[in-house]
């Protein structure tokens, strides 16, 4: 049996002390004696983070332990990793949207509304990136549905991206998004996505 949250916290620390070869130990000794699915996810994404540390950076085994994930667990939250990962790490955009296309899906399915609320604004921005203004407008009608949902986990500071990639849009855009996020603001938690909040609200 696994203890996940000793692995976990010996994991991050070797990380923060640039102890990589530890933690990929760590993580990977808790892989193979796990008989959990969701511990294996978790080790996975644990896994796929540490092939990104810039100072540690290595995409190929990176993939491949997101590919594992996904062959684990084929859900909307594995989407939108594999998302943020083709995105942020790979700097690859279509992939990036061919999974944030697949979250928004699967989140649809399996009801998933912080997922969806997540997948809705990583593909905005997207869209935004590459001008697609249907599909920005429609992310934009989409999390204004999503914004008075009673799912607590939902992190409302992930559109702030998506918004702050709006600031040349069309002034019907750009309103749209201002009423938003002003919807939002009041919403997130975390200090520093709420101070993005108020200062694209003032740009919009």
């Amino acid at each position: 049996m696994t203890d996940i949250d000793t692995v976990i916290q010996a994991a991050t620390r070797a990380m923060c002390e640039k102890r990589f070869n530890e933690a990929s130990e760590v993580l990977c000794k808790a892989l193979e004696t796990s008989s959990d699915l969701d511990e294996k996810g978790i080790i996975l994404q644990h896994l796929v983070h540490l092939y990104e540390i810039p100072f540690n950076l290595n995409l190929e085994k990176a993939q491949s332990y997101a590919a594992q994930r996904e062959s684990l667990d084929p859900s909307a939250p594995t989407a939108l990793a594999n998302a943020y990962f083709h995105l942020y790490s790979a700097h690859d955009d279509h992939a990036a949207r061919e999974w944030s296309e697949t979250s928004l899906r699967r989140a649809l399915q399996e009801h998933d509304q912080s997922t969806l609320y997540s997948a809705t604004a990583l593909t905005g921005l997207l869209a935004a990136r590459h001008g697609d203004q249907e599909a920005m407008q429609q992310m934009l009608g989409r999390l204004a549905e999503l914004v008075d949902s009673d799912d607590a986990t939902i992190c409302y500071g992930d559109a702030i991206p998506f918004f702050e990639s709006l600031k040349m849009a069309d002034a019907q855009t750009k309103a749209k998004a201002r009423i938003l996020v002003g919807r939002i603001t009041v919403r997130i938690k975390d200090p520093d996505f709420r101070d993005r909040a108020t200062a694209v609200a003032k740009l919009l």
